[in-house]
């Protein structure tokens, strides 16, 4: 498992990098991710564990040859 106990998946790292901002006290202007990270900060958005301000709009996501295709 990840710090807190999130698993080792695609909603657990998602979860673990809200936890993570929600620690810092961070709210990011946008996301990037590459490969691997663009699909958790898209997990991220669509979980909703950003921490958004009620009725802001989530912040971008820019995707750099992001593995967002299923394993196969």
């Amino acid at each position: 498992p990840l710090g807190g106990g999130a698993p080792v998946t695609l909603p657990g790292m998602a979860a673990a990098l809200g936890a993570l901002l929600h620690r810092l006290e961070a709210a990011p202007a946008a996301l990037v991710g590459h490969s691997a990270g663009a699909a958790i900060g898209a997990r991220a958005l669509l979980d909703g564990v950003l921490g958004a301000v009620a009725g802001a709009a989530p912040p971008p996501l820019v995707s750099l040859n992001g593995a967002l295709a299923p394993l196969r």
